[in-house]
């Protein structure tokens, strides 16, 4: 079964927030210092990810930039979303030693 819609578009986020380097900086999501691409990922799609509990907010750092990772929900929704797009979460890109959140 391929994902459409709003189950593909949640599906791609929390896959790249899983591949880790993904900040939040003033505002703006980046993946290392450059923002991500507000076409695939508008900054009101991951805000909803995170008030919707999938996904979490460090602290911020000395410079203001603080890690966004997986909760321990975002993961059984990433692995339930690739389930159902034929895409398993395999050792290679998998969660390996990434902290979960609660």
């Amino acid at each position: 079964m391929t994902l459409t819609g709003p189950d593909h578009v949640d599906w791609l986020a929390l896959l790249w927030v899983h591949q880790g380097g993904l900040v939040t900086y003033r505002g703006i999501y980046l993946e290392g210092d450059r923002p991500l691409p507000r076409f695939l990922f508008p900054e009101l799609l991951l805000d909803v990810l995170v008030a919707d509990g999938l996904l979490a907010v460090a602290q911020p750092d000395a410079e203001g930039r603080a890690r966004v990772s997986l909760t321990q929900a975002g993961q059984a929704r990433l692995a339930q979303l690739c389930q159902q797009q034929a895409h398993p979460l395999t050792p290679s890109n998998s969660p390996r030693s990434r902290p979960v959140v609660s």
